[in-house]
Formats: C-alpha cells, structure tokens, sequence
C-alpha cells in the first residue's frame, strides 16, 4: 500500500450522536458568514438544523448551498465557488456524505484560489492559505481518468 506524503484533511470533522446540533457554533469559531454544503438527505433533517441555528442565535451567518448529489465534476466546484464568493463567505462547511463531503472541501480549498479550479488538477500550489494557515497543493484531484472534469 502506498500512502502519500502529505495528508489534508477538515479542520475538524464531527461524526457523533447530535453533532449536527454543534455545528452553528463550530461554524462561528471559523468566521462570521459561511456557506452550508448539504446534499439530498440532509432535507429530512432541516428541521433539526433550523433548531440549532435558532439555539446558537446566528441565524443570518450562514448561506443554504444545496448540492444535487453524484461526483462533483468542475462545474460544480465552479457553481460552489460562484456562490461563496457573491455571498462574501468566510468559510465552507459541508454536512453529508461523500460528494457533499468532497464538493466542500473543494470549495473550502479554492474559496481564495486566484485561479480557475482548472490550474490547480495537477499540483499547482495555492496562491492564499486557507484557514488551516496552509498553502495545500492539489485540493482538486482526478478521479476517473477518462473524466477530467471529475474531482
């Protein structure tokens, strides 16, 4: 098996019973305004969201992004980054499975990239460290060859 070098991962990641409840208030400690990448199943529990976001008393900080599912491709990072910069956001948190997983740290990676998602499928260091105060390489990466706009 073969590891890479250099691992990037969220700056946090929450998994447990009720962590979409403390979600609002981790979102706070990374800005004032944000984008909030769901995807489909995540609708069922809007409810819940709505709850927390009332607790928390921060409901004007954050931006509803809804994804329609499936491997994002660049238009979808592109339609993310679109969206997250007319909204002015100082972070991207992702709540959901995979794709939704994978579409927000994209998003949150390129969010201050002073290129097109483009330049940065081969290696090309960002020009701006994000939040983790690192500059990553790679935030997009290929995942069928025969695709190259999948991310």
């Amino acid at each position: 098996m073969i590891f890479p070098a250099e691992l990037y991962l969220p700056q946090k990641t929450l998994y447990d019973a009720g962590a979409l409840s403390r979600v609002p208030d981790e979102c706070l400690r990374l800005g004032g305004r944000g984008v909030v990448v769901y995807g489909r199943a995540f609708e069922a529990r809007m409810d819940k969201w709505n709850a927390a976001i009332a607790r928390s008393g921060c409901a004007g900080n954050f931006c509803m992004y809804a994804y329609k599912g499936g491997e994002p491709a660049l238009e979808d990072v592109e339609a993310l980054l679109s969206f997250v910069r007319e909204k002015k956001a100082e972070f991207v948190c992702g709540i959901g499975g995979g794709s939704v997983m994978d579409l927000a740290k994209a998003g949150a990676a390129l969010m201050f990239a002073g290129q097109p998602p483009t330049a940065y499928l081969y290696g090309r260091p960002l020009e701006r460290a994000g939040l983790s105060g690192r500059r990553e390489a790679s935030p997009l990466r290929r995942r069928r060859h025969d695709d190259p706009r999948t991310v």
